[in-house]
C-alpha cells in the first residue's frame, strides 16, 4: 500500500516537472524567437516619450519589453537619453515638456499634433534603429526599407481590424480605398494587405471571423474601384517583417493603430492616415486634412 502511494507521488512529481519544463522550453522559444516584437506601436511610443522623461511611459515599458523576443526589433528599443539631444530638442528644449505632459495623459503618438511637434526626431530615430537592427540581424529587412522605384505602382494597406471589430475602432472600407485612389496612381499593378490585427493579443476568436469578413469585403471594394490590379494578401512572417514592408512601401495606406502610425512616421514615400482626432478612432475626425509632411496627408472616413 505504501509502495503504490510512493509510486503515485513520484508521478505526480514526474508529471508536474514535465509540464514545468515544457513551459520553460515554450517560454525560452518564444523569447529567442526572431522578429517577435510585441505591441510594437506601443513600445515605440514607450522607448520614445519614457527616453524624454515621461514617467507614465517608462512605467510601461518595462512591462511590454520584458515579453519581446530577445531577436525582435522591439528588443532594442532601450530607454536612452541621447534622444533628448536630437536637433529639434536643443533648438527648442520646450518640446519637451509639452510632449512629456501629452504623454502622461495618453499615448501620444495617437495625436498628429504630437507627432507633427517631434516628426523630425520620430523619423530619423525609428529610422535609424531599425536600419541598425537589420544590419546587424536580419540584413533582408534592408531590402523592404530599400525597394527600388517600381516600374508600376503597387500600394500597401494596414487596415486595422482584429480587436478594433468588437470595440467599433473601425474606418469604414469605402474611405480606405478612396484614400488609396487619391494616390492618383496610374497603372496600379498590386494591392497588398497586411494583417491588419487579427494575431494582436486582444483580438478574440470572434473577432477573428468578423476580421476575415472584413477582409473579404475590403478586396471586393479594392477590385471594383481598380480592376487591373492584383490584391492580395501580403503578411509576412512576423511582425517585424510586416513592420518594415509597411514602413518601406512606397505607397502606404492605414487605418488607425500604434503599429501603422509608427511604420507611417518611419515611411518615406506616399502615406495616407485617416484624420481621427485620436487614432483609436474615439473621439471623431479632424474638421481638416492635414498635410504631415510632402506626401503624407491625413483622410476624411
Amino acid at each position: 500500500m505504501h509502495v503504490k502511494i510512493i509510486l503515485g507521488c513520484v508521478v505526480v512529481v514526474v508529471v508536474i516537472a514535465c509540464i514545468v519544463l515544457v513551459d520553460f522550453i515554450r517560454a525560452e522559444w518564444q523569447y529567442n524567437l526572431l522578429g517577435d516584437s510585441h505591441r510594437l506601436g506601443n513600445l515605440i511610443d514607450c522607448w520614445f516619450f519614457g527616453s524624454l522623461g515621461s514617467r507614465e511611459r517608462i512605467r510601461v515599458h518595462h512591462a511590454i519589453k520584458s515579453v519581446n523576443s530577445n531577436r525582435s526589433f522591439g528588443s532594442t528599443l532601450n530607454l536612452n537619453d541621447k534622444i533628448k539631444k536630437h536637433r529639434i530638442f536643443q533648438n527648442d528644449p520646450e518640446k519637451i515638456s509639452v510632449l512629456i505632459n501629452e504623454s502622461e495623459k495618453f499615448w501620444a503618438l495617437y495625436s498628429y499634433s504630437n507627432i507633427v511637434l517631434a516628426y523630425e526626431a520620430l523619423h530619423e530615430l525609428i529610422l535609424a534603429k531599425m536600419i541598425k537592427y537589420a544590419e546587424k540581424q536580419r540584413p533582408k529587412l534592408l531590402e523592404l526599407l530599400n525597394s527600388p522605384d517600381e516600374a508600376t505602382p503597387s500600394i500597401i494597406i494596414h487596415y486595422r481590424m482584429g480587436d478594433f471589430v468588437r470595440n467599433g475602432q473601425l474606418i469604414p472600407i469605402k474611405a480606405v480605398v478612396d484614400a488609396c485612389a487619391s494616390l492618383g496612381l496610374a497603372s496600379l499593378n498590386k494591392i497588398g494587405i497586411m494583417d491588419g490585427g487579427s494575431l494582436h493579443p486582444g483580438t478574440t476568436d470572434e473577432d477573428r471571423v468578423e476580421t476575415e469578413k472584413l477582409r473579404s469585403d475590403l478586396k471586393a471594394a479594392l477590385a471594383a474601384r481598380f480592376p487591373a490590379a492584383i490584391i492580395e494578401s501580403t503578411t509576412g512572417s512576423d511582425t517585424d517583417y510586416d513592420f518594415y514592408t509597411c514602413a518601406g512601401a512606397k505607397n502606404l495606406v492605414t487605418a488607425g493603430g500604434s503599429f501603422a502610425i509608427c511604420a507611417a512616421i518611419a515611411n518615406r514615400g506616399n502615406v495616407r492616415t485617416p484624420a481621427c482626432v485620436n487614432l483609436i478612432h474615439d473621439q471623431g475626425q479632424e474638421n481638416s486634412i492635414r498635410e504631415i509632411r510632402k506626401n503624407w496627408q491625413t483622410y476624411f472616413y
